[in-house]
């Protein structure tokens, strides 16, 4: 008898648990941000024990059920989202999926494993160190720079999200097992399960994974890498293997049209991607997860703020958020008794000037009889001055 096909269905943009069958299989991805953690302190084994912090804190899941776990910079977040902060502290997003079973889990559906992934996430943002403290425990077996650095995080957000996209529902016929079928815009391929089934199959990787175990393998031996939540592409080359990095409007480009000369870019164009985990490696002068903006001159030598030109903007009393660099480009806003681009020069003392020539109020330094050591704050009188602003005059008898 012919064998009916199975029903089309959209493929998988995330890598699934082994073997999920059916409705029964629900997955969530979920972020936080981490204040006061290194980017550059987290390598493969310390994410290995992000994975394991978290799953020891939900209820009925293990660090098998999570996977796409990715951790990248976000102390550019903190520019925009605390105004009154000094310097731009170290802070990381993380990001993940956990997928079950319902058949062979305690949840029943997607919506009880968001709410059980959603407070776990909400009642750390809110204070509470049970996630933090069992990231540190973790991650104290490979890295004790890490470890001490989760103890003392703050989880400051988190979001969590059903997927929707699930795989294949089970056929009401059995198909051959070495073929599923699936549905791309329209046109529908054969996912391959055996290799020898068409020909060398996909590229694998030492670990003797199709696609390196980031994408699905279709048709031809071609490889359909995972995607972002936002569609964008998770992996990329013909096996999969390379991470992609964020992505901000680009400092230099080709113009393609009127006004359009900053498409959205890796990087910004301002940087080299580490294919390995998805970082950018900024240029000098730039910084952010995407290098999207530039470094404020000597870190604002710690005597101000780093703002971006929408917030100094701000601080003047004008708007400038339409302009495409509106947030891209910073400078420093001095403390008081600092100036300079880089807030290093201290000001001296100054008031008006004793012969009532021009002095503070023509912005003149040392009531405009002397001259000011920025080094030190201090007024070099002029012959004939004297006081710490030069604001009394030498009387000879």
């Amino acid at each position: 008898p012919t064998r009916t096909p199975p029903p089309a269905t959209s493929a998988p943009t995330r890598k699934p648990t082994p073997n999920p069958t059916g409705t029964s299989y629900v997955a969530v991805t979920a972020s936080f941000t981490m204040d006061g953690v290194d980017v550059n302190d987290i390598d493969d084994d310390v994410e290995t024990a992000i994975k394991t912090g978290i799953a020891a804190t939900i209820s009925g899941i293990s660090a098998s059920d999570i996977y796409d776990l990715t951790v990248v910079d976000a102390s550019t977040r903190r520019l925009e989202a605390e105004q009154d902060q000094r310097r731009l502290g170290t802070a990381v997003a993380v990001t993940f999926t956990v997928g079950v079973d319902t058949s062979s889990s305690s949840y029943s559906d997607s919506s009880s494993l968001e709410s059980a992934v959603s407070t776990t996430l909400t009642t750390a943002a809110s204070g509470d160190t049970t996630l933090t403290s069992a990231i540190s425990s973790a991650a104290s077996a490979v890295s004790t720079t890490a470890a001490t650095a989760f103890s003392s995080a703050t989880v400051t957000s988190a979001t969590t999200a059903v997927v929707t996209r699930s795989p294949t529902n089970l056929p009401t016929v059995e198909p051959d097992d070495d073929v599923i079928v699936y549905d791309d815009d329209g046109t529908q391929y054969l996912q391959i399960k055996k290799p020898e089934t068409m020909g060398s199959g996909c590229p694998k990787n030492d670990d003797d994974e199709q696609c390196s175990g980031h994408g699905d393998c279709f048709r031809n031996g071609k490889c359909n890498c995972w995607a972002r939540p936002n569609g964008d592409p998770a992996w990329q080359a013909s096996d999969c293997s390379q991470r992609t990095c964020p992505k901000a409007a680009a400092w230099v480009a080709v113009a393609t049209a009127a006004n359009e000369a900053h498409p959205v870019v890796e990087c910004s164009n301002k940087g080299i991607c580490q294919r390995k985990r998805g970082i950018c490696e900024c240029f000098d002068g730039y910084a952010g997860i995407a290098c999207e903006r530039t470094v404020c001159p000597n870190d604002c030598s710690q005597n101000g703020i780093c703002y971006s030109q929408k917030l100094l903007a701000e601080e003047a009393g004008m708007t400038y958020t339409t302009p495409w660099d509106a947030k891209k480009i910073t400078g420093c806003v001095c403390d008081a008794g600092y100036r300079g681009p880089d807030c290093s020069l201290q000001e001296c003392p100054t008031g008006p000037d004793i012969m009532h020539g021009d002095g503070n109020e023509k912005g003149r330094d040392c009531s405009g009889r002397g001259v000011c050591d920025y080094t030190s704050g201090l007024c070099r009188c002029f012959a004939g001055y004297f006081g710490n602003r030069c604001h009394q005059q030498t009387i000879l008898s």
